[in-house]
């Protein structure tokens, strides 16, 4: 019997052979199958980094998703074991985090949807250390932007950027959470340059970035010199996946929604925050240290 090149059809067919005790031609196709999961999977996960909506993305995590289950199936029927997760796989992964930034007195954070999507559970660290329950109170997939209020609410607010765009070149710096459990528990502080008016695909409502973004960082305040807000920090594009896409490594390129983006979706809901015109240019001390106040670290129990 011949079959199209179909990933389900050949570990189905494989899975009947080796219930009728014709191990070697069920193994064959099981085998089959199982190279084409494996192509779909590496394909799917390149299309999930270029993903240039929420929307996109989630379809895309789906699909993958259904791949990854047929793998599970695969390596089962062959007597793979999958593989184990480090100590500290685990400890970052459950539960995840990512950052905010404090908009108001009221307690008021802005964040990425994608931190808050899903979480039956949410809790906020403020810059004082001081643990609170959040609550979701405003969310914009297309944009991945979201507002959850903090019952505390010390730390310094943000201060949005008004009245002049960002530039190429010009130095940034991104506050946040990157990793939490495993680097230190205050706000991490990393500096790099705009690269770029657009984010992947030529996205206009995102910068590209060149200042160094890891897991947590996600909802983070991306700052100017001035230590006014220009972006809020979304996603990296992952180097391993690229490398073996172009055979070669990317180098800090990572992406912010643009500020301008963000106060259009936090005055079309009615959140309370502040902006100024640019005033002058801070030392690095300074800029880390008007970040961190109010920087916030939200942890999510899915």
């Amino acid at each position: 019997m011949r079959i199209a090149k179909i990933p389900e059809c050949h570990i189905t067919k494989g899975d009947i052979l080796l219930s009728l005790s014709r191990s070697r031609e069920g193994t064959e196709e099981v085998r089959l199958g199982k190279k084409l999961v494996d192509q779909e999977i590496s394909r799917l996960r390149v299309e999930l980094q270029r993903a240039s909506s929420v929307s996109e993305g989630q379809r895309l995590e789906s699909e993958l998703n259904k791949y990854k289950a047929l793998a599970g199936l695969a390596d089962t029927l062959l007597n793979v074991k999958p593989p184990q997760p480090s100590h500290a796989e685990v400890k970052r992964e459950s539960p995840t985090s990512g950052s905010g930034i404090l908009l108001n007195s009221t307690g008021d954070v802005l964040t990425n949807y994608h931190v808050v999507e899903g979480c039956k559970t949410l809790n906020a660290v403020d810059s004082a250390k001081k643990r609170s329950a959040a609550t979701v109170v405003a969310v914009d997939p297309k944009t991945d932007l979201a507002v959850v209020r903090i019952r505390s609410s010390v730390g310094e607010p943000a201060v949005f950027r008004s009245g002049a765009s960002p530039q190429v070149g010009e130095t940034v710096a991104v506050i946040g959470f990157p990793l939490a459990g495993l680097l230190a528990s205050g706000a991490n502080v990393s500096f790099g340059h705009i690269g770029a008016l657009a984010g992947l695909g030529d996205d206009n409502t995102k910068l590209q970035i060149s200042a160094p973004v890891q897991p947590g960082n996600s909802g983070g305040p991306l700052l100017d010199q001035g230590g006014l807000v220009i972006g809020v920090v979304v996603q990296k594009l992952d180097a391993v996946k690229v490398a073996k896409l172009t055979g070669d490594i990317p180098q800090n390129i990572n992406f912010a929604v643009k500020g301008s983006v963000a106060q259009k979706f936090l005055a079309s809901r009615g959140v309370p925050f502040s902006a100024a015109v640019p005033s002058g240019v801070l030392e690095g001390t300074e800029v880390a240290k008007r970040g961190k106040v109010a920087a916030v670290l939200i942890k999510c129990e899915r």
